[in-house]
């Protein structure tokens, strides 16, 4: 098994665990998911949450509009309802209470989209690298 095989692995795995029913109390509610960054990446983790758990994403924010159509359509078969789309992440984060925000743009800007739903409850899955300096790391923590 690759690296890369063995990552989308335990993405997939940790994201059906994160997502039970049991974690989030009732049997029929649903985490609702957001994502930040819908590239590559992006695109490839909230899919194998949406294939191998229970969720509903909710909304999808990325500034180039072909990515967000290109995850539009790879979500239609795995919920009936089309997530919102945004180009800025404070106007996602604004629009609906989230349980889980996936961040995933790219690596120069991590922190500022992962500390903002932090801030306003919800759970993060951050990607590699974290931040860019330390500075960046410390305000992750105190988030």
């Amino acid at each position: 098994m690759d690296r890369r095989t063995f990552t989308l692995s335990s993405l997939a795995a940790a994201g059906a665990l994160t997502t039970s029913p049991e974690v989030f109390g009732a049997a029929n509610n649903k985490p609702k998911i957001g994502l930040i960054g819908c590239g590559w990446f992006g695109g490839l983790v909230l899919g194998s949450m949406a294939e191998h758990s229970d969720m509903e994403c909710i909304s999808l924010c990325d500034p180039n509009a072909k990515s967000l159509e290109v995850t539009v359509d790879a979500l239609a078969k795995h919920q009936p309802t089309a997530p919102r789309t945004f180009r800025d992440y404070r106007e996602m984060l604004g629009s609906a209470k989230h349980d889980i925000v996936i961040v995933s743009p790219p690596d120069h800007c991590h922190a500022l989209p992962a500390i903002a739903p932090m801030k306003a409850g919800a759970d993060v899955c951050l990607e590699k690298p974290i931040s860019m300096d330390v500075v960046e790391g410390e305000a992750l923590v105190a988030a």
